[in-house]
């Protein structure tokens, strides 16, 4: 660690001078201080400060790119009788402007700006005044090379014939309570320090007249750690195709303790199995890292990466005595990507990513994930169960620029350019957000963009930019295709879907699946998309499949069988008829048999082409999953800035945070010429005993919102339940005039659904208008569930009895946030620290306003954390072929949670067990990749994790 200050090169230029010259030793010289400031963070928009000092000008301001807009202070160097002039010129929004001028003993001695703006030009003129003994100047004070048990620390002497006294003493000691050493010249080191370690250091200056000048600091510095090494990259090898064996594996291993360490062991494991080393003859280094420093080592022992897939390498050290485990170890997924050389290619995702890899370029992490999809639109694949999602169960980030990069691609066999089809699923921010696909004919060097609007199926929606945005024009999955043009003959080629967002209002982004290339055929039809007729939130007993299906074959084609199954159910099969379809073109077909969609509940509906020598059969299917029911519990707080989809609303009704709402709300404006509005939500269920609607509202007078609105006997707010989908309401609550309390803060409503267990439930707010002129203010409507918040915990123990180093780190893994905590130490942060041995409570409320209290034991932290309810863990076999069983004895009754994540941290498996107090558990990997998993046992807030590696037996 190191404090410096700007004007240290303008104090080693003076050092000579004051050192070696006898006329300015004659003259005492000193530092003053000049501190900036805006009230507002812009800086002075133009405005400056004139400073002359003898005869010398130097102007001053805040320009917000030189400094953060709000603050600067500088440094002036003055001589003994000095004229000092401040002459300040206004810029624009001069009261958000002040400014002071602080002598060299601190104190304040002109300030302008507390009141109003600034006095216009020539402010304050004085003489400077020097100490007879100044402090050493701060701006050429540096504490460097800070070692595990020493530092140096460097000034400039004000008086060179002087001494300069150091008061050296651990973070927030009192001065005068440190120990002291007195130096004369302008350097020195501070011995016998402690590592990991916080110090400060207080300086004065003792001159040869026989005056102290005042004490100036602290100065904070921390030691680190004398043993601390880690590996901090893997350099070699690297995610590329046909990797092969790697006859070396090269890392990069740094030293961040403060002494200089040699013959540190290290080693490496690929997807959790031992890498192999031969130890000491390899993976030991002998060399020397100094502090602050950084070497490369190898291994000898090759790793065999010639099977195209993924590896999981992880390399660490494993030196003696070191203080921190926690930076020893470097994670790093290698990929030996295919090399693509028989066509036509085509990938599902079903087995793995395929070797398709991510990259990221803008300030946003990239969100390209593989795996299940779990979001609220993108919540499936096209078939089978995986897919390339930006974010599989969330939005993506904003200022993201990223790419999923294909594998290699050999064409070097075709003739003529092939085509690119995919299945895309699209929501973005119509306006910001974008995707486009580009080409690269030379390994990634130069990128080119693929066709343009208006070519290929359903090729970019914007016309303008080139590029898909907005929904991209589908709804759910959608068929994509265009050519890979003036590719064919190439041996290097890559494609990469490329995603850029700006810096707000993030969406779900992006879906990929079941990706073609390859060249065309002569009968090929695709599936392009599927459609139900009737109103997708409540259904109809009579819902008709209208299924779109695209000729991306050379030969016109006619009377297709065609097919649709729901839920896996009974397959319909049909003939389009007579119509040709020509090569390009797209046909919309509506299967003349219905289908019930009235129950609530989710609906997958699956539809084919079965053409007679089609010559390729793995597009010709597509899937569209909607419900029509939502699963409780539910919360909508608006602050997605709109109106919900699957809700239905009057005209007049909107969303915002306007007129002087806190948040984003629901509103309407209730007037004589908009005498009654309806919100109807979608519909929720089962409800279960135990549940309860809750909103706010509020009634403010039109049009700034700031009044509040005083109802007659004729306004009211009428809250009604249907369990037929809408076609009737009975009024469960109603707010009238003799029910509502005036004023411009929400009032809470909550109302019991007891009655309507077991049913499938949709709620109707009204709004009738009597007499008057405002607005009906609706918000965080929730249907909530309560029923206990589970939670992960971990529960750091002090170090000893009498220490308060101890910490709490919980995470709910139930229920949906954002979450409140109400710790009993006054805390209301997930992870509390500086805790002593004690019980600590924490009072949990989630997003939907449930409560839920949770107590731990903090306890002295020992070598070995012996766990009170988790006792032996038997894992077998381990590694697995893809069955595996888990034996557990615990050493008490508890409830146990059994959890089985990969690497990523998704959830593959959970059970839970009741009261058990010896426990075996089958665990499956066999639909998963080869790799390392972790299996987590949960008992009474303890956690016990152990490795499982499914290997390719």
């Amino acid at each position: 660690m190191k404090r410096s200050f700007t004007l240290r090169p303008f104090w080693f230029i003076l050092l000579p001078f004051l050192l070696g010259s006898s006329t300015l030793n004659a003259q005492t010289s000193c530092e003053y201080t000049l501190n900036l400031f805006d009230s507002f963070g812009d800086g002075w928009n133009g405005g400056f400060l004139d400073v002359t000092i003898g005869n010398t000008t130097t102007t001053y301001t805040l320009d917000n790119f030189n400094d953060d807009g709000s603050f600067n202070s500088f440094a002036l160097t003055v001589t003994e009788g000095d004229t000092i002039i401040l002459d300040f010129t206004v810029g624009g929004f001069g009261p958000e402007v002040s400014y002071n001028l602080v002598d060299a003993e601190f104190t304040v001695i002109f300030e302008d700006g507390l009141v109003g703006a600034p006095l216009s030009g020539v402010a304050f003129t004085a003489s400077a005044v020097c100490p007879s003994c100044p402090p050493p100047p701060t701006g050429g004070i540096d504490i460097e090379n800070i070692r595990a048990f020493r530092a140096d620390v460097s000034l400039i002497p004000s008086d060179p014939e002087g001494s300069t006294i150091i008061e050296l003493g651990e973070a927030g000691f009192m001065p005068g309570m440190g120990t002291f050493k007195t130096i004369s010249g302008a350097s020195t080191t501070l011995f016998n320090l402690s590592e990991n370690t916080g110090y400060e250091v207080y300086l004065s200056a003792a001159c040869a007249n026989g005056d102290t000048s005042i004490t100036i600091g602290p100065y904070p510095f921390f030691t680190p750690f004398a043993n601390d090494v880690g590996v901090v990259e893997l350099l070699d090898p690297v995610t590329a195709c046909n990797l092969g064996i790697a006859d070396s594996i090269t890392l990069a291993i740094s030293n961040f303790g403060g002494a200089p360490q040699t013959l540190i062991p290290y080693n490496f494991a690929v997807n959790g199995i031992p890498g192999g080393v031969n130890m000491p003859t390899d993976g030991l280094f002998t060399g020397v890292i100094g502090t602050d420093s950084t070497d490369i080592a190898q291994f000898d022992a090759p790793y065999d990466l010639s099977e195209p897939g993924e590896y999981l390498f992880e390399i660490w050290t494993d030196l003696e005595g070191d203080s921190v485990r926690t930076n020893d170890t470097t994670r790093v997924l290698i990929v030996n990507i295919p090399e693509v050389t028989t066509y036509p290619y085509y990938q599902t995702f079903e087995e793995w990513g395929g070797g398709w890899t991510v990259e990221q370029n803008g300030t946003g992490e990239a969100t390209w994930e593989y795996g299940v999809p779990a979001g609220t639109l993108i919540n499936s694949a096209v078939s089978g169960e995986n897919a390339w999602v930006t974010n599989l169960d969330g939005d993506y980030n904003n200022s993201e620029i990223s790419y999923l990069i294909s594998p290699c691609l050999d064409f070097s066999s075709l003739d003529e350019d092939p085509r690119i089809a995919f299945f895309m699923n699209f929501e973005s921010e119509s306006c910001c957000d974008e995707l486009w696909l580009e080409v690269s004919t030379d390994d990634g060097e130069t990128w080119s963009k693929v066709g343009v609007a208006g070519t290929g199926v359903n090729w970019y929606n914007d016309t303008f930019n080139n590029w898909w945005d907005g929904t991209a024009g589908f709804e759910g999955w959608a068929y994509v295709q265009n050519i890979l043009a003036n590719t064919a003959g190439e041996a290097d080629v890559k494609v990469r879907f490329v995603f850029s967002s700006d810096g707000s209002v993030p969406r779900e982004g992006i879906g990929l699946d079941n990706i073609l290339i390859g060249p065309t055929i002569a009968d090929d039809m695709a599936a392009s998309g599927i459609t139900t007729l009737e109103d997708v939130a409540c259904g109809s007993p009579d819902d008709q499949v209208t299924f779109t299906i695209r000729n991306v074959g050379d030969e016109p084609q006619q009377n297709i069988p065609v097919a649709y199954s729901v839920n896996g159910g009974p397959v319909v099969m049909e003939t389009t008829g007579l119509p040709i379809v020509f090569p390009g073109d797209q046909f919309v077909y509506t299967f003349e048999q219905t289908f019930d969609s009235s129950v609530p509940g989710i609906y997958e509906v699956r539809a084919w082409a079965m053409l007679d020598g089609d010559g390729f059969l793995a597009n010709d299917t597509t899937m569209y999953r909607f419900q029509t029911a939502s699963q409780l519990p539910y919360k909508q707080d608006f602050e997605a800035g709109g109106v919900p989809d699957d809700w239905e609303v009057s005209p007049s009704v909107t969303v915002s945070n306007g007129h002087n709402n806190a948040t984003f709300a629901i509103h309407a404006n209730i007037w004589s010429f908009n005498d009654s509005i309806s919100l109807e939500m979608p519909v929720l269920g089962p409800v279960e005993a135990g549940d309860t609607l809750r909103f706010d509202y509020r009634y403010v007078e039109y049009f700034a919102g700031t009044e509040p609105t005083v109802l007659t006997d004729m306004d009211s707010l009428k809250v009604g339940v249907s369990t037929d989908c809408g076609e009737t309401y009975t009024t469960v609550f109603t707010v009238s005039d003799s029910l509502h309390v005036p004023s411009v803060d929400m009032t809470t409503v909550t109302l019991p659904l007891e009655e309507y267990a077991g049913e499938y439930i949709r709620v109707r707010f009204q709004g009738i208008w009597g007499e008057g002129d405002y607005w009906l203010d609706i918000d965080n409507i929730n249907i909530r569930r309560c029923s206990g918040i589970t939670i992960d915990s971990t529960i750091t123990g002090a170090s000893a009895a009498d220490m308060t180093d101890g910490s709490i780190a919980v995470l709910p893994t139930s229920s949906e946030g954002p979450y409140i905590y109400e710790w009993s130490t006054g805390d209301s942060t997930r992870v509390v620290s500086d805790l002593g041995v004690g019980e600590y409570t924490v009072t949990i409320t989630d997003g939907f306003g449930c409560q839920d209290v949770k107590t731990f034991v903090v306890d002295v932290m020992v070598g070995t954390i012996e766990l009170d309810n988790i006792g032996s863990v038997n894992l077998a076999p381990n590694p697995t072929s893809g069955q595996s069983t888990l034996t557990v004895a615990f050493k008490q009754p508890v409830d146990a949670r059994i959890q089985v994540l990969n690497t990523m941290g998704q959830l593959l498996y959970e059970t839970v067990d009741q009261q058990v107090t010896e426990g075996t558990y089958p665990i499956d990997l066999s639909r998963y990749n080869s790799g390392m998993y972790w299996v987590r046992i949960f008992a009474n807030g303890q956690v016990k994790t152990a490795k499982l590696i499914k290997a390719g037996l």
